[in-house]
């Protein structure tokens, strides 16, 4: 039901810019032409445990960051549309047992795996001449993790995909866009992303818990104006 959804609303936001395209101007700094961008960035993950082992490693691994959006110029500094964010890769996590008479924690065990995220995200995005900000909101977050097996839902489940919750899905954005040739950009961003995971399998994570992760991303991309 959720994917349907995002997919008609994906519809209802191109289809008025397929409409305008076909008069739009070639003129960029007029409303009518849509933007497709393609930007990625390889990611290292890295978690340290608190207490006196602080320079123990809780979580490791590495992964790929890719993002695709389609933005329509609806102002001449304001364009809105859909993005999708694909986080994958690679993790290695540390479970630590009850700390010892030293204050430390030991390791009982390592767990590796994969990883897989995907943000759908309502766009927004403001412009002013090669420099841009954008906010989005994620109506839907799921998450794919091997590792983590220490978090169940209401039933004792420890596999099955996490949902994110609606209220904390947010991402801020901020970069500039460099012409190359005409209607073809590169562009640079920082991007800011928070979230709490509230489900798993379809059912609440055990105890109300939640799990959140506020993360802070580089990006290089190539954006082309249709």
């Amino acid at each position: 039901m959720r994917v349907a959804g995002i997919g008609l609303l994906t519809v209802a936001l191109l289809l008025p810019a397929a409409a305008a395209h076909a008069e739009a101007p070639k003129d960029e700094s007029h409303p009518g032409y849509v933007r497709l961008e393609l930007a990625l960035f390889p990611t290292v993950l890295e978690q340290q445990i608190e207490g006196p082992n602080r320079d123990d490693k809780l979580t490791q691994g590495l992964g790929l960051t890719t993002q695709l959006s389609a933005a329509y110029m609806a102002h001449p500094n304001f364009e809105v549309g859909l993005l999708f964010q694909l986080d994958a890769g690679s993790v290695r996590r540390a479970q630590y047992g009850l700390v010892g008479a030293d204050g430390t924690a030991q390791v009982e065990q390592l767990v590796e795996g994969s990883y897989w995220e995907l943000w759908t995200m309502l766009l927004l995005r403001g412009r002013l001449g090669p420099a841009f900000v954008e906010v989005g909101w994620a109506p839907l977050i799921l998450r794919d993790d091997e590792v983590r097996t220490d978090l169940a839902n209401t039933d004792g489940e420890t596999t099955g995909l996490f949902v994110g919750s609606r209220a904390v899905a947010w991402m801020l954005g901020a970069g500039a866009a460099v012409e190359l040739v005409d209607r073809l950009h590169l562009t640079v961003r920082l991007q800011f992303r928070i979230r709490y995971l509230v489900e798993r399998g379809g059912k609440p994570l055990a105890a109300d818990e939640e799990t959140g992760q506020m993360a802070l991303y580089p990006f290089i991309g190539i954006s082309y104006a249709l």
